[in-house]
């Protein structure tokens, strides 16, 4: 016998506009957020507040709510997800406290590792147009300062490569509707943060936890100085066999642990 469950996100997946949507009274990315939970029956409460694009945010012919909603977040460098009739849209909480320790030959059974620095970048800066003065474009800059990296005996990604690579890694560019400078410097701030939290993602199982759950960070010990230390969860499947309750998760990390 086999047993297959959805969450609320099928609902969301399966509500589908067919022509151009366009958000009038809603003004920022919280605000549409908060309307299509509020469609779907969903909790609003971890919304995070948004900065006010410049033009008006619409979603695409043949576009799902889900995927809609998807495509935001990547913009912002934000996560979205849902979870106990709740609709997450907010930053990543890759700063919160471990939520539990998972340690190699005991709860964790499995951790296979991808390391790769093809996105890391130390500078990231947007560009938006100004409606005062054209030959002035709003900009934004981000630098490895203002997004810190606060775990012990761990480099971050870009400070990784740069000491292997005796030079400074790359920069990025991108072109926004901002309206401001703040509103520049906080993207550009979630985008450099964005492209330098998954420089190490793991695919793991481990014995059944109920309480493991997306968005949280673990602490996972005893697989090497380079990789043992905190890991951001950010999927989790939960299965029930002839081997009992096991769970397989993804997790990512922003640095790499020194030797």
């Amino acid at each position: 016998m086999s047993v297959q469950g959805y969450d609320h996100s099928f609902c969301l997946q399966k509500s589908v506009v067919k022509k151009k949507r366009t958000f009038d009274e809603e003004k920022d990315y919280e605000a549409v957020a908060k309307k299509i939970a509020t469609k779907h029956n969903l909790g609003v409460e971890d919304i995070d507040q948004t900065f006010e694009p410049c033009k008006k945010i619409t979603q695409n012919p043949g576009e799902s709510d889900y995927t809609f909603l998807k495509r935001l977040a990547d913009r912002l460098g934000y996560e979205f997800f849902l979870r106990d009739k709740k609709l997450y849209f907010r930053k990543p909480r890759d700063n919160e406290e471990e939520v539990m320790t998972l340690n190699w030959g005991k709860e964790l059974l499995s951790f296979n590792p991808r390391l790769s620095t093809a996105k890391v970048v130390s500078k990231v800066t947007v560009k938006g147009h100004n409606q005062n003065n054209p030959k002035k474009p709003i900009i934004g800059v981000a630098t490895l300062k203002d997004i810190g990296f606060k775990e012990p005996k761990a480099k971050s990604a870009a400070e990784s490569v740069k000491t292997c690579q005796k030079k400074e890694v790359e920069t990025s560019e991108h072109d926004f509707p901002v309206c401001n400078e703040n509103d520049a410097k906080a993207l550009a701030k979630a985008l450099l943060m964005k492209a330098n939290n998954s420089v190490i993602e793991g695919s793991c199982e481990c014995i059944g936890i109920p309480e493991l759950r997306p968005g949280t960070n673990v602490l996972i010990k005893g697989i090497g100085n380079r990789f043992s230390g905190k890991y951001y969860v950010k999927s989790v499947k939960h299965s029930i066999g002839d081997g009992g309750y096991t769970l397989s998760f993804e997790v990512r990390r922003g640095g790499i642990g020194t030797i």
